[in-house]
């Protein structure tokens, strides 16, 4: 009866009252070395006070012996192998609100692996629910690598720019990868383009119209590396450009950066594009050498650029990351081979010194590859009855470039430039007409033509035929004329002598 009684007041002190609720973040955790580690504690439903106390500890194994890290109000909790962290603050614990403390350590090492215990002392008046809770945190090594190539320091307005950037880590854990594109205008660092940790790309707010269009876009690069691809630079794309690389863990549903590398890409100026006049150019197919018009030495580092696209890079040890043995002579100038329309651009040398200083003011070049002229031919067209002959130069494809001359008999018409000719068809009976077609690259001339509106041997003929049959007319009237006087003569006679007879014209 006594227990019965006793239950039943137990029951009634506790009708009404919750069971205590510890929480941790929920894990396993991983962190790398060297960087920092927040592990959150809450407590709820549960009794006393409103401010709640927190008492950290951990073991390396789940079921190993705990050690005591720190206490939110007894100064003397910490283990002695933990007391130094602590005094220095590498070890720390704050609360965050009366039922909730985060524990901080400011650099994790690997000795922190293990698993971590957040208990709350009791302060409910029946012991009721959880009082702690547990996590696993794993410390992994710092390996995220960023590695940079370095752009080019000048493009010309209106090219691409390309820029390289390498992220990698030693896969040991489920982490993974992010990498992102920024220019620094300034002070002032500005994101452009962001990969990962998903398979998403992110383009800049200010940049997404110009995402869309393609005109910044990433692509595969050599070596695993990748590539960020900004084209139709404007100056507005001046400025010092960065790559950054950051190594990623997912938990509960999120994404939690775990450490990051930004590395200094290089500055990158945007020159006006030179004047076609300053062209060099080059005809499609033929071959042609970019001088270097710089001496080079051993430990230098080479690159060319072509409208800020690395071509050629060679390393002082003579190792290449872009380009082919033989697209360099022995001085260093560029050998370009079979040269194509889509080669056009300017080139841009880059030599690094053993100090990996920049030399300046290396010369550019300017270089328009075109396609030479093909042969024309001359039509005729006779105008004006025959009177004016119009000579019309034709090639088979249109030429915007191209530069119209015409020969008479071999001699140069300097008054004329355009693709057509007129002339009097009989000045020029007997001419000989060509049409020459240049361009930059080439000429060539037509094969010689002789107008055929006007012949003065035919002209002669047709004359005589024609006052023949004049003369003709004219007879053929004056005998019709004079028939006609006959027979009237002889009505006459024949009334007057009263007598039958006839005329004939032959009596004329």
């Amino acid at each position: 009866m006594d227990n019965f009684l006793s239950a039943i007041c137990l029951l009634l002190m506790c009708g009404g009252c919750s069971a205590r609720v510890v929480t941790v973040s929920p894990g396993p955790l991983i962190r790398v070395e060297g960087q920092p580690v927040s592990i959150r504690c809450d407590v709820i439903e549960y009794g006393g006070p409103r401010e709640q106390d927190f008492e950290w500890m951990m073991s390396r194994e789940p079921t190993g012996q705990k050690i005591k890290i720190i206490s939110t109000f007894d100064a003397g909790y910490s283990h002695p192998s933990l007391s130094k962290r602590v005094a220095s603050g590498d070890i720390s614990v704050v609360h965050l609100q009366d039922n909730e403390a985060e524990l901080k350590i400011a650099e994790v090492k690997p000795m922190d692996a293990g698993f971590y215990w957040c208990q709350t002392p009791s302060t409910d008046s029946v012991i009721s629910g959880n009082y702690e809770a547990q996590v696993q945190l794993i410390v992994i090594s710092n390996t995220l690598s960023v590695a940079p190539w370095t752009p080019p320091p000048v493009v010309s307005a209106g090219g691409d720019l390309t820029l390289t950037c390498n992220v990698t880590r030693k896969l040991t854990q489920a982490t993974y990868l992010s990498m992102t594109w920024s220019v620094k205008k300034g002070g002032t660092s500005e994101k452009l383009l962001t990969f990962g940790p998903d398979v998403n790309l992110v383009a800049a707010p200010q940049l997404t119209k110009r995402f869309m269009d393609g005109g910044i876009r990433m692509v595969p690069g050599k070596d695993g590396a990748l590539d960020l691809v900004i084209s139709k630079v404007a100056k507005s794309d001046e400025g010092v450009y960065e790559c950054s690389g950051a190594e990623w863990a997912y938990e509960a549903s999120e994404w939690v950066k775990i450490v990051e590398s930004t590395k200094e890409m290089g500055p990158v100026a945007v020159a006006s594009v030179e004047p076609q006049d300053k062209c060099t150019y080059v005809a499609v197919g033929a071959n042609f050498t970019v001088p270097l018009n710089h001496p080079l030495t051993i430990g230098n580092r080479l690159r060319w650029n072509n409208n800020g696209r690395v071509i050629y890079d060679r390393l002082p040890d003579q190792r290449l990351r872009a380009g082919k043995a033989e697209d360099i002579l022995d001085d260093g100038s560029l050998n370009l081979r079979n040269l194509l329309e889509t080669m056009s651009g300017l080139y841009t040398p880059e030599i690094y010194l053993q100090d990996e200083k920049l030399v300046p003011d290396l010369k550019s070049l300017n270089l328009c590859v075109i396609a030479g002229v093909k042969k024309p031919n001359v039509t005729m067209d006779c105008q004006n009855n025959n009177t004016t002959v119009k000579f019309t130069c034709m090639t088979e494809d249109s030429c915007s470039s191209c530069h119209y001359e015409w020969l008479q008999n071999e001699n140069l018409l300097n008054e004329v430039k355009g693709k057509s000719l007129r002339k009097v068809a009989r000045d020029v009976e007997t001419d000989l007409f060509t049409c020459r077609v240049s361009n930059p690259v080439s000429t060539l001339k037509s094969e010689p033509v002789t107008q055929n509106c006007y012949n003065g041997q035919s002209y002669v003929w047709i004359q005589v035929v024609r006052g023949g049959l004049c003369l003709l007319l004219i007879v053929s009237f004056i005998i019709i004329f004079l028939c006609y006087r006959a027979r009237i003569k002889t009505q006459r006679t024949s009334e007057t002598r009263n007598t039958d007879g006839r005329t004939d014209c032959s009596e004329l």
